[in-house]
């Protein structure tokens, strides 16, 4: 950017895939998350969403316990990122 070379043609590229995601009614930011990542980090998200779709077909009846389950799902989620960054750390 300082150095006013940016490879603009990639750029546009890039913008015209997120407006073709966008209108095939995708999120583009998931799309390009999903590129982005190797398929070893992309594979537990993947599982992780289809584990939450069950849980809340599963649950569609009963609006209070859906609720209940995704957030402890939510909590649970995020103690296991918490941890394993902190195991990543102390194996540092």
């Amino acid at each position: 950017i300082m150095a006013g070379s940016l490879p603009w043609d990639l750029i546009f590229i890039g913008v015209a895939a997120a407006v073709v995601i966008e209108l095939l009614g995708l999120n583009s930011l998931t799309v390009a998350v999903g590129i982005y990542l190797p398929i070893h980090v992309s594979v537990p998200i993947m599982i992780g969403g289809v584990v939450r779709w069950i849980i809340e077909f599963a649950s569609r009846k009963n609006e209070q316990l859906k609720a209940a389950r995704v957030e402890r799902g939510t909590l649970l989620a995020s103690g296991l990122i918490a941890g394993e960054s902190l195991i990543g750390v102390i194996i540092a």
